[in-house]
């Protein structure tokens, strides 16, 4: 998160209305808060939302930048609003995440440039997030998994 902060600063100075919301807060709240400071309203922490589903409709990029992580729900959600999506390639990220239907990036100079990029071209955003609805619709949904369920259980 921290690194998505810094990434603020030279964007803002490209879009300056840019808006960083940074939905939960945990154990790096402090640090995110930190360096945040010195950037006013351009970025916002909302804490821990019992549903983001709204949140998800209002925003334009969803970046998920992480060291360590699982298949995050949020990943998912994102994608299925048609979220275009800027993401770390750790865990089971990259497993989800391609070219088509999102960015994956190790942080910094990398992070900077693909958000300013889908800032700047509204056309990618909506073919990345198209293709990510997609995604989830063919391969994450109940409809779609229960086959593989039902093999896996013998429910055939």
């Amino acid at each position: 998160m921290v690194e998505l902060v810094h990434a603020v600063r030279p964007i803002q100075q490209a879009f300056p209305k840019v808006k960083l919301v940074i939905v939960g807060g945990g154990r790096l709240r402090r640090s995110v808060e930190r360096a945040a400071s010195g950037l006013g309203s351009a970025v916002e922490i909302t804490g821990y939302l019992t549903s983001a589903g709204r949140f998800f409709e209002l925003c334009d990029i969803y970046c998920h930048i992480s060291h360590q992580e699982g298949l995050p729900l949020a990943l998912l959600e994102a994608m299925a609003h048609g979220r275009p999506v800027v993401a770390s390639p750790v865990g089971g990220i990259p497993e989800i995440i391609d070219s088509t239907n999102g960015i994956l990036v190790e942080g910094g100079q990398a992070l900077f440039e693909s958000v300013g990029r889908l800032a700047r071209e509204p056309n990618l955003r909506a073919s990345l997030g198209s293709a990510a609805r997609e995604t989830i619709r063919e391969g994450h949904t109940w409809d779609a998994r229960w086959a593989a369920i039902e093999s896996i259980y013998g429910l055939e």
